[in-house]
């Protein structure tokens, strides 16, 4: 592109140039390909960071525990770790009402029904305590969440992991250390506590309140819409036959 043209931009550089040694204005064309350069450089490291910043690894680490009733669980590590969110999951935790971890309850072990209807039906209710009623984003939300109910705990209310790295802590009244993953979506306590949907139980093993818990950390961590649409993208655990974590 030639700068010379009146009233183009650069003209008047040029022309204030023409008085300079040759030498020099030979200079002048080098340097604008250098500045071109270096905006382009600056241009794609920030497209590169942007990129970095807006997206979570899904199916990073080693396959998610298999929990059990009896304690007989995997060595894997849990998925539902609290540890290291950014302020920004900390603030979009605020709105859903959570507790202080002391406030958690762990009564109620056993007293559940399990099984495929029973963990659907506390879906349903979940949803409903978090004002989802439009039917579709009820049935991605369902979908997703009765695979990962499959693959954590194979449909178990009273499922608690007691080997993998979260097994840690003080024991609670159902026997299990403080931070052990429980229930249905194998939910951290810590995590229950952080993402606690108001009006909901506090109890560990109440499976409405950890289903609601478990969703608010997916929206929150990991970005999945209200309407749980992208659920499966965004969440390997919750896709029929992947079974790592997340």
């Amino acid at each position: 592109m030639d700068a010379r043209a009146e009233g183009t931009p650069g003209s008047a550089l040029v022309a204030g140039l023409r008085g300079c040694p040759a030498r020099v204005r030979r200079l002048f064309p080098r340097l604008r390909r250098v500045a071109a350069a270096v905006l382009v450089v600056v241009a794609l490291a920030s497209l590169a960071i942007a990129s970095t910043s807006g997206n979570c690894s899904t199916g990073v680490g080693a396959p998610g525990p298999k929990t059990s009733r009896a304690g007989q669980a995997s060595s894997a590590a849990s998925w539902w770790q609290p540890v290291g969110l950014p302020v920004a999951v900390h603030q979009a935790a605020a709105v859903q009402g959570p507790i202080e971890l002391r406030q958690v309850g762990f009564d109620g072990r056993g007293a559940w029904p399990e099984g495929p209807e029973a963990i659907r039906g506390y879906l349903e209710e979940a949803l409903t305590r978090m004002g989802i009623t439009d039917p579709p984003a009820r049935g991605h939300w369902i979908e997703g969440m009765m695979t990962i109910a499959d693959h954590e705990a194979q449909f178990h209310s009273g499922a608690i992991n007691l080997s993998d790295t979260n097994a840690y802590g003080p024991r609670q009244l159902d026997g299990g250390p403080l931070h052990a993953t429980r229930g249905p979506w194998q939910v951290m306590p810590d995590t229950f506590a952080m993402f606690h949907q108001a009006g909901t139980s506090k109890s560990a093993w109440d499976p409405v309140a950890t289903a609601c818990a478990s969703m608010n950390y997916q929206m929150s961590r990991y970005g999945v819409s209200r309407d749980g649409s992208n659920e499966r993208m965004l969440v390997g655990q919750s896709n029929p036959g992947i079974r790592h974590g997340y």
